[in-house]
Parts: structure tokens; C-alpha cells; sequence
């Protein structure tokens, strides 16, 4: 199930972002392409952001549940003009330590090499705030942004109808 929420608020600025953030670590390697591979430490919950000097994506592993598997998100960032930021999915994966992903498009692989937990599982909530004009709430996940596409559901901001975001998306009244 999907709640989508938009706003009218304009935030010209805004950073796409995600939660619920845990204190729960999780560390990642993700390789890009053919780049040398990059380890990053994120929070449980965290928009980790990585890039190959053109192109932004973002990184969100969150407790399952049950068990002890990871499900891992990748975003493309997209960046508007005046600092805003938009979240396109581009896979989701059900992971545990040590596994690896393989992405099609962009080529990449994602393993997750650990992860402290020190919280259970936290489920969704309410969410963020409503100063954001665009949140996508899925059942594990929720994410902001001037656009924002997860596999759950989409929305867009007027204005921030980026083609990415906006495919097959019904648009906020005006």
C-alpha cells in the first residue's frame, strides 16, 4: 500500500531524503560501472548518496520485519535547478550480510558487508513533516522530494514534473 502526499509549499531547495532513520548501521560496497569500488556507512533508514562525476544515486537498506535480510533500495538523484532534488527507484532487493546485487542499468553491484543493530525493526510512522511537496510512504519506506517515484507509488511537485518522476503519475491539483 502507497500514501502519496504533495504540498503547495515551494522549496526551491529542498533535498530529496528518507526514513525512518534508526540508529541501526549498515555498511555497503557499492561498485559502479567498472570505478573502483566504494564502501559506505549509512544509518538504517538514510538516503547514502554516490556518483560517477555525471550522474547522482542514492543507497536506503531498511530492516525486514522478520529476519535478518535487508531490503535494499538504489535512486537515481535528480537535480533541479535552484538545489532541488527529485528520487527515481531504480531496483529493490531483499539482501543479507554478505550477499551482492547486480543492477542492470546503470551497471552496478551492492554488497552489504555489515550491520549493527541496536533498535529493532521500526515501522513507517508518520512520516515526515508536512513542509515537503512531495512523499511517497510505502510500507517500509517513505521518501521526499520535488519528484519523487518508488515502486509503491509517485508524485510530483508543480513545476518539478520531471519526466522520470511523472510517467504514468497522476499530478497534484494546481
Amino acid at each position: 500500500m502507497a500514501v502519496v502526499a504533495c504540498f503547495s509549499t515551494p522549496a526551491f531547495s529542498q533535498k530529496a531524503r528518507t526514513g525512518p532513520v534508526t540508529p541501526n548501521l549498515v555498511t555497503l560496497t557499492i561498485s559502479l560501472a567498472q570505478r573502483q569500488a566504494a564502501t559506505i556507512m549509512v544509518h538504517e533508514g538514510e538516503l547514502g548518496r554516490f556518483g560517477d562525476g555525471h550522474k547522482s544515486y542514492g543507497v536506503v537498506a531498511r530492516t525486514q520485519p522478520e529476519g535478518d535480510a535487508l531490503t535494499v533500495r538504489v535512486f537515481e538523484i535528480i537535480n533541479f535547478d535552484g538545489g532541488g532534488e527529485g528520487l527515481v527507484q531504480l531496483s529493490r532487493s531483499s539482501l543479507h550480510q554478505g550477499e551482492r546485487a547486480d543492477i542492470a542499468a546503470p551497471k552496478m553491484s551492492i554488497v552489504i558487508d555489515d550491520i549493527k543493530r541496536t533498535v529493532p525493526y521500526q515501522p513507517v510512522g508518520e512520516g515526515p513533516s508536512v513542509d515537503d511537496d512531495c512523499c511517497v510512504f510505502c510500507s517500509d519506506i517513505w521518501a521526499c522530494g520535488l519528484c519523487v517515484r518508488l515502486d509503491c507509488g509517485c508524485c510530483c511537485d508543480p513545476g518539478y514534473c520531471h519526466p522520470r518522476c511523472s510517467e504514468n503519475c497522476p499530478r497534484p491539483p494546481q
